[in-house]
């Protein structure tokens, strides 16, 4: 990055050019001297806005920047220096006092066991004195253009209150994007134009704008329940991890080698029974998290696992698509894809039980075949216990069976959203303190493996050594988080309240290295703040929440569960939604891939398909202080949000249709999707 004064100067020569290019296609019938003063008069308001620019904003970028690498270095030399190799600055100064009362409130106070719904009354009464109007948030403003791949402005984003036209974006298909070309071209659209329309809706079907709605934002709060009491039973971090909490960074494998836990923390333990580690529950048999929902009163419970998944799609209409933040990350490597993964944008798929009369409980589908991924599973819970329990106590709990050794009782955090909802939060770690935080730990296998895993015993002796580079390097890990992780892992430390994840990058026989990634580093790659993160949470869950409300509401009658598929298409700003109607209670049982049986067309022609399924088309049109946006959007502080939605429904779906659709939903051996969906695949008949 350059100093402000240069890019001030870039800029204003770059704006310069782009007026005087909106100038020359006006026509010919604008007289010579009008020009020049159009010209004279933009160039001024651009001058204008550069000088507030630099007065307001403090440019900074989020360094990723090692320092030397000294294995011998002992980790309580390295705590006296600097080891935040992703060191965030602010991106702008710190946001003003809010100029009315914003509608997101968080409690602070802690709940008891004894009386949770006091407390859900006592937050409910605080928020409705405060006579709540508006969303009010705060984001940096960015005059560059972060979204240079998908968009490229010909003006500058003017201030509120000032007209922003369409025609000032130009939609640009990403080079590297070869799904997104296919799409281009079965859409007609010439991805060498310079300019082109807004695609119109790809259905039969028209939403009309007298027939959209208005989502209600006016009653929208979070209350988190914190369990304090019980929070010493969740684990810490075995010596000499600690500290890497403490001091954020990147810390390679080498570095211990002088420690006495060197071979175990470098060795993963594959002899453990993996029928031995906790079981996980999900929501629907979930009976605490039943009964504190039905003591709030509250429609949905759900976990974090699955919900992530949902509101990812939804987060990628409300934000007009935008993509993370690569900032100080692979910038010798300018053709490196800057936008989500393919895998982390595909369709997803979820069930909804009726577990009451009037309450419903949101499970992840694990889809129809055994789980291809089961050897990445299988090490992250490894890695898991492993680096929370010391060798003779993993050893005795997981290897050898000593069956006076009890399972590790699990710690959840709940959290109650807009009356509707409630979540919950499985807490993996904390650290050892007076007040404690808690964090996630995440073990995340090598690129190679996870790009080709079904030939992933080629790369079992994949190292990652070295801090920067295009592969074995953390910069390469990292980079794939900020693609096809971080979304995910946003919404969990969100919800869980959570300081931040523990990562440990392996391949699957070994433990390359470790990094501590706080929270608020996360939301600013993916939301830009933590303020447009609490927003996209709250806002997010209403819509889902509306969704599933409208779908039960047009099905009328009785179901057991609803398989809801859930995609969010770039192109027509829709989310395509199948749901399957599950009348009978059925143990979804998982089958082998067989000679006969090697996707969804093959199962279901051996077991027809007799529940019937149908298909809807949700439409958002998300407003910043009652301008409709479709282009990637940068929220700035005080920006006044609303939302009209429609749920159209299509009737019956098509077999092929919903088969393709499972197909993309359930795969991981492959990433080539249909191209109604993510991409273009077809069953050969």
């Amino acid at each position: 990055m350059g100093t402000c004064g240069g890019k001030k100067t870039n800029d204003t020569k770059t704006m310069k050019k782009m007026r005087e290019q909106d100038i020359n296609n006006t026509g010919n019938d604008v007289k010579a001297n009008n020009e020049q003063n159009i010209i004279t008069k933009r160039n001024e308001q651009d001058g204008d806005i550069l000088k507030q620019q630099q007065q307001e904003q403090v440019k900074t970028e989020i360094q990723y920047k090692p320092v030397e690498d000294q294995a011998s270095q002992t980790i309580q030399d390295k705590s006296q220096k600097q080891t935040d190799y992703h060191k965030l600055s602010e991106i702008m100064p710190k946001p003003e006092i809010f100029t009315t009362t914003p509608i997101i409130q968080l409690s602070k106070k802690k709940f008891q066991d004894d009386d949770p719904a006091k407390h859900h009354l006592e937050c409910i009464k605080n928020q409705n004195d405060r006579g709540l109007s508006n969303i009010n948030i705060g984001l940096p403003v960015k005059f560059e253009n972060k979204f240079k791949v998908e968009i490229e402005a010909k003006g500058v984003f003017r201030r509120k209150n000032q007209n922003i036209r369409r025609e000032d974006f130009v939609v640009k298909v990403a080079d590297e994007d070869v799904h997104s070309k296919r799409l281009a071209s079965a859409l007609n659209i010439d991805d060498n134009q310079s300019e082109i329309s807004y695609p119109t809706s790809q259905s039969n079907f028209f939403f009309r704008e007298s027939n959209l709605q208005k989502l209600d934002l006016s009653d929208l709060y979070r209350i988190d329940f914190d369990n304090s009491d019980k929070i010493s039973i969740v684990p810490t971090l075995i010596e000499p991890l600690e500290n890497i909490v403490k001091n954020p960074g990147i810390y390679p494998i080498s570095e211990f080698k002088n420690h006495h836990n060197y071979n175990y923390l470098k060795q993963i333990q594959r002899d453990a029974q993996m029928n031995k580690f906790d079981v996980y529950i999900p929501p629907s048999k979930d009976v605490t998290l039943q009964q504190f929902a039905k003591a709030l009163n509250l429609r949905y419970c759900v976990s974090t696992s699955t919900f992530s998944n949902v509101l990812s799609q939804i987060f990628y209409l409300l934000s007009g698509f935008h993509g993370p933040d690569f900032s100080g990350v692979f910038e010798q490597f300018p053709d490196e894809p800057r936008k989500f993964m393919i895998s982390q944008r595909k369709p997803t798929s979820a069930l909804l039980h009726r577990v009451d009369e009037n309450m419903y409980a949101l499970d992840g589908d694990p889809g129809i075949f055994e789980e291809e991924l089961i050897e990445l599973l299988m090490t992250g819970k490894i890695v898991e216990r492993q680096l929370t329990q010391d060798k003779e106590e993993f050893e005795n709990r997981y290897i050898k069976l000593d069956p006076n050794m009890p399972l590790v009782d699990d710690f959840h955090r709940f959290m109650e959203l807009n009356n509707e909802m409630c979540l919950r939060s499985q807490i993996d770690c904390r650290n050892r303190s007076d007040n404690p935080i808690v964090f996630e730990i995440k073990a995340r296998g090598a690129c190679p493996i996870r790009y080709d895993y079904p030939n992933y015993r080629d790369y079992l002796d994949y190292e990652v050594n070295q801090y920067k580079g295009l592969f074995q390097s953390f910069e390469r890990e990292y980079y794939d988080l900020i693609r096809g992780a971080f979304l995910k892992w946003a919404i969990q430390l969100k919800i869980g309240r959570m300081d931040g994840a523990f990562v440990a990058y392996h391949n699957l026989l070994e433990i390359q290295g470790f990094e501590y990634i706080k929270s608020s580093e996360i939301y600013k790659r993916v939301f830009g703040t933590e303020e447009f993160s609490d927003l996209s949470l709250l806002v997010g869950s209403r819509i889902a929440t509306k969704m599933f409300d409208e779908i039960i509401a047009d099905i009328n009658e009785d179901f057991e569960t609803l398989k809801i598929g859930l995609y969010s298409q770039s192109f027509t700003k829709k989310l395509i939604l199948f749901v399957e109607i599950i009348k009978d209670k059925t143990e979804f049982q998982k089958v082998f891939k067989q000679e006969n049986l090697k996707d969804e067309y093959d199962y279901y022609t051996k077991h027809p398909l007799k529940n019937k399924v149908l298909k809807y088309e949700f439409l958002l049109k998300p407003e910043i202080n009652g301008i409709e946006y479709c282009y990637p959007t940068i929220f700035r502080k005080n920006d006044l949000i609303s939302i009209k939605y429609k749920l159209r429904s299509l009737g019956q779906a098509d077999f092929g249709d919903y088969m393709n659709f499972l197909h993309d939903c359930y795969k991981h051996e492959e990433i080539n999707i249909e191209i109604n969906y993510s991409g273009a695949w077809q069953k050969s008949m």
